[in-house]
């Protein structure tokens, strides 16, 4: 046996997972912080750039909905409706109850003077 004292093994245990945590590779989902950059840079109104990090937190993890529709944001603010409207409709696949999603999809159609398709939504 490795350990003589259980007691020692009860108490070790807990912390190990906090220290493995705070290594460099830590338990933090970095997807998160890319999905943050990404909406400072959208209030900043630097598209290109809030599109760049929501491409990193989505190839991090394709299942984030928000980055979907930051991205889907960003294209919007910069007239690429169709980019904008197939990153909407990801977000709404994946979460089909973030409202927003429909939302701004609806607008995108409005823009585009899809009226029936912005009433659907």
């Amino acid at each position: 046996m490795l350990f003589k004292n259980k007691s020692a093994i009860k108490w070790t245990w807990p912390w190990l997972g906090i220290i493995l945590c705070l290594l460099p590779t830590g338990c933090e989902d970095k997807s998160t912080e890319y999905y943050n950059r990404g909406c400072n840079y959208i209030d900043k109104e630097q598209y290109d750039l809030a599109i760049s990090e929501f491409n990193s937190a989505i190839k991090i993890n394709p299942k984030l909905f928000r980055a979907f529709f930051g991205r889907g944001n960003a294209y919007y603010k910069k007239g690429n409706y169709e980019k904008a409207i197939r990153d909407f409709t990801k977000a709404v696949e994946i979460n089909p109850k973030y409202l927003y999603a429909y939302i701004y999809r609806g607008l995108v159609y409005n823009d585009k003077g899809e009226y029936d398709l912005a009433i659907s939504d």
